[in-house]
């Protein structure tokens, strides 16, 4: 198991929630006691022995999401990590340790055998908080991040981009808490209403897509001018701090999910398993969800970051492609390097568009 190259990420989901927010779709629930809890956590143990036996790799990140992590106490969060350490050969020194938390959840950071936080801020705003319907507020906000900054230096802050009543003023003071909290990553993600969401059948005034797109606009250049990097359409990072698990799922590199809903890629074979907790426990079944690693795959991932995508070998013999890619670069929508492909700000807020007509002259 010392082989770096072979190494793959560790996924494992948290099912467990205080109560859902308004515009979450992921799978979670309140438990219903403590017993539920633990009884997770001893099955997702022996489910991580068990897949560190069948896969014999090491792993070289875990991330712990959910869900509401922080809500199983942080014994539980160890026993976790301590078997992912010696299932899949992983080390706090070496490789990168993340567990998401929500402010006002009783973690003792001293203690956590990880290295990495995230911490789902969404706003610096009481009001758009209530609207999104956060357990905390922002003092409550601040008082989490002051704790754990006393034992950890990498962390990042979640933001939501485009909550009703946000303006570009609230968003900026959002932006402005987590710069001066010192965060070295900042992930930022624009509202989707999406079905079997208390959103979906709100009567809540929403921003429109154009209102939304120009707050993306000005958070990536207001990230950009206090020193973060772009390297993800949602995601910015000080030099040096990008999520190294994060980047697994848009590098075509293996990945573990363990839990309900949570899903994986390993070899050319993606599967997931049941969002169901109860169906989870009894069968653990794999739902094999198709083959991984196709061209238009790796297209698709490559241009979601920063690294892009050559084009070299696919257009080498396409006029009517290069052509086609000097239009988009022309409409602002591409950087265009010879055939070396990334998407501009603009390019991010219509990706699937923008991607799908280029994979049109693959």
């Amino acid at each position: 198991m010392s082989n770096v190259n072979n190494s793959l990420g560790l996924y494992v989901h948290i099912p467990f929630c205080a109560k859902k927010c308004n515009y979450c779709n992921f799978y979670s629930f309140a438990p219903k006691n403590a017993d539920v809890i633990n009884n997770y956590v001893d099955d997702t143990v022996s489910e991580i022995y068990r897949w560190g036996e069948r896969l014999s790799r090491p792993a070289d990140s875990l991330y712990i999401g959910g869900g509401t992590p922080s809500l199983i106490t942080t014994p539980n969060l160890n026993k976790i990590i301590d078997a992912a350490k010696k299932a899949f050969n992983l080390n706090e020194k070496n490789n990168e340790i993340t567990v998401e938390i929500n402010p006002k959840d009783d973690i003792d950071f001293k203690s956590l055998k990880a290295n990495r936080i995230s911490m789902g801020l969404q706003s610096a705003n009481d009001t758009e908080l209530s609207i999104l319907g956060r357990r905390h507020n922002l003092n409550e906000a601040k008082e989490t991040v002051n704790e754990f900054k006393k034992y950890f230096s990498n962390f990042s802050l979640d933001v939501i981009i485009g909550t009703p009543k946000q303006t570009k003023e609230s968003l900026k003071n959002t932006l402005d808490f987590c710069i001066n909290s010192n965060a070295v990553h900042i992930s930022c993600y624009m509202l989707k209403i999406e079905k079997n969401t208390p959103f979906y059948n709100s009567n809540l005034l929403f921003l429109n897509d154009d209102e939304v797109s120009d707050l993306y606009l000005f958070t990536c250049d207001y990230l950009k001018e206090h020193g973060f990097i772009k390297y993800e359409i949602s995601n910015f990072t000080k030099p040096g701090f990008y999520a190294k698990h994060n980047f697994k799922y848009w590098d075509n590199k293996d990945y573990l999910g363990i839990g309900p809903s949570a899903h994986s890629r390993i070899g050319n074979k993606r599967f997931y398993y049941s969002a169901d907790l109860n169906d989870y426990l009894t069968n653990h079944k794999e739902i094999y969800e198709g083959t991984a690693g196709t061209k238009e795959e790796i297209i698709m991932l490559a241009l979601r970051t920063n690294k892009g995508y050559n084009f070299k070998n696919e257009f080498k013999n396409n006029s009517n492609a290069l052509l086609f890619l000097k239009k988009l670069k022309k409409a602002g929508y591409i950087n265009l390097n010879g055939t070396l492909v990334t998407l501009t700000n603009k390019g991010c807020l219509t990706e699937n568009t923008v991607i799908a007509s280029i994979l049109e002259y693959i």
